[in-house]
């Protein structure tokens, strides 16, 4: 028999309910005294649990003259909610975006998989809303989340693209896929975070490793076609060549045949190699000016390269979904 401690947090004298758990090491028992109408209040489940009439006499199990409930949950896990059932503010941080350890993707995994199981709507729509900063489905904040994680270095606390895959399918939450999806497509299979903290490989750090053998076969399939798609998209496409509004309305100023044509076209190329490099086309459009000599374009065409540029950016991100979904249409591509 397992030794039994109290929890430090959660016993209350005037509890008329305990609740019992095993510890994550199965070393202790640790018992919550709680109330029950606090329970009820925050859970459909607790209500119908307690609601449940008791045996007769000498049939129900007793600690200190409370019914004791016995739980499979862990202690640890089941101190995170009754965290927040009796004091939301000691757990959930005003600033959703997990900038250290102290909150982040994996206490919303745990939250989220007690709040859905026991009923606690109030709960599972907070960590909805906290999955949803982390993976906004903006551009604006997207690019706002990169900002927030100026240094490199600082972008390892960006919460894990696996994991937070695996939640969106457990607990049916489209609206992270896409972004999710294209983060995790930016990432090297070869960087993986299981493998690199086993060996305690400095790498363990890098802001693009992910826990890719967590990952399902159908989502890993989704991840390549992504890729391919993303590459089908920037070597059929030079959007600053490519009949458009934009670029009738600024016609090249260069006469003869030294017009801006050929600097656009080596111009792109170099944007889908670095592309096809880091994985990560958003990302090298934002930085594009490093990628072509301004001296070497006409007025009109500097103008166009910028405003096409941004204007790609937002196309790119609205045609991402579909990039990763089970959709064979060309139209996505093109």
């Amino acid at each position: 028999m397992l030794p039994i401690e109290r929890d430090t947090t959660h016993y209350f004298a005037n509890g008329d309910i305990v609740i019992s758990s095993v510890n994550k090491a199965a070393t202790s028992t640790i018992l919550f005294r709680l109330h029950k109408v606090v329970l009820n209040h925050h859970s459909q489940v607790f209500s119908d649990m307690f609601s449940v009439p008791e045996p007769q006499a000498g049939g129900q199990e007793l600690y200190e003259g409370c019914p004791l409930v016995h739980m499979s949950d862990s202690a640890e896990d089941l101190h995170y909610l009754f965290l927040y059932i009796y004091d939301p503010t000691a757990i959930l941080p005003l600033n959703p975006i997990p900038t250290d350890s102290h909150f982040n993707q994996n206490h919303v995994a745990i939250l989220l998989k007690l709040a859905t199981k026991y009923e606690v709507d109030s709960l599972r729509n907070r960590m909805i809303a906290y999955l949803e900063a982390y993976w906004p489905s903006s551009l604006d904040e997207w690019d706002k989340l990169r900002e927030w994680y100026h240094d490199p270095y600082e972008w390892c606390f960006r919460p894990e693209p696996v994991q937070a895959i695996n939640l969106a399918n457990a607990h049916d939450i489209p609206s992270i896929r896409p972004t999710v999806f294209y983060f995790l497509s930016t990432i090297r299979p070869d960087r993986d975070l299981d493998i690199s903290e086993q060996r305690n490989d400095p790498d363990s750090t890098s802001p693009l490793a992910a826990r890719w053998n967590s990952l399902g076969a159908q989502d890993l399939l989704r991840v390549m076609q992504g890729r391919q798609k993303i590459n089908d998209f920037l070597e059929m496409v030079n959007p600053f060549l490519d009949g458009d509004d934009d670029i009738v309305e600024l016609p090249c100023l260069m006469e003869g045949p030294e017009t801006c044509s050929h600097h656009l076209l080596e111009f792109w190329d170099r944007v889908c190699l670095r592309s096809f490099r880091n994985l990560d086309p958003l990302d090298t459009l934002t930085h594009f000016r490093d990628l072509y000599d301004g001296n070497l374009l006409c007025d009109h065409c500097i103008l166009r390269v910028e405003r096409n540029v941004d204007r790609l950016r937002d196309l790119f991100w609205v045609r991402t979904g579909g990039y990763f979904e089970d959709d064979d249409d060309d139209e996505l591509i093109y």
